[in-house]
């Protein structure tokens, strides 16, 4: 009876044992689901962040590269007005002389033309006294004409 007694507290024992550990894997087995669920939100989360990562590294990657062009251009755009700022001394220059060059010669031109007008007024004096030069001279030689038109009539009526 002893033994029997004994095997019923083993029994006992045993069941409360088996209920514990059966609990236990329950509690166990609850924890595992929530954990898996932790786990697999924490998962998506992961995929999530390395998808964004991966879509702000793509961005980077076009603003450096718009960045580099923009710097480009901008040097470009520097060297160019460099250029056409150097371009405009150089014309400015050129506009200066020509100014300069134009006041010399319509200083010139105001020159000339005085000493044209002064050159036409002492022509037409020196034409005025050359024109009565010749008509007395013009006159003389009508004179002198006629005398010998007369000499030649009075010779040739000699001769006949």
């Amino acid at each position: 009876q002893n033994a029997l007694e004994e095997a019923r507290t083993l029994l006992e024992q045993a069941d409360r044992a088996r209920r514990m550990v059966e609990q236990e894997l329950a509690d166990t087995n609850e924890t595992l689901g929530d954990m898996t669920c932790t786990n697999q939100a924490i998962q998506g989360g992961k995929m999530k962040i390395d998808s964004e990562i991966q879509t702000l590294s793509a961005d980077l990657d076009e603003m450096t590269s718009e960045a580099a062009l923009s710097e480009e251009k901008a040097q470009k755009a520097m060297i160019d007005a460099a250029r056409l700022a150097d371009e405009l001394r150089g014309e400015q220059e050129l506009a200066q002389g020509l100014e300069h060059d134009r006041k010399l010669l319509e200083a010139q031109v105001k020159d000339l033309q005085a000493r044209l007008d002064d050159a036409e007024q002492n022509a037409l004096k020196g034409g005025k006294k050359a024109m009565g030069k010749m008509d007395t001279r013009i006159r003389e030689l009508e004179s002198e004409l006629d005398a010998e038109n007369r000499r030649l009539a009075d010779s040739q009526k000699g001769l006949r």
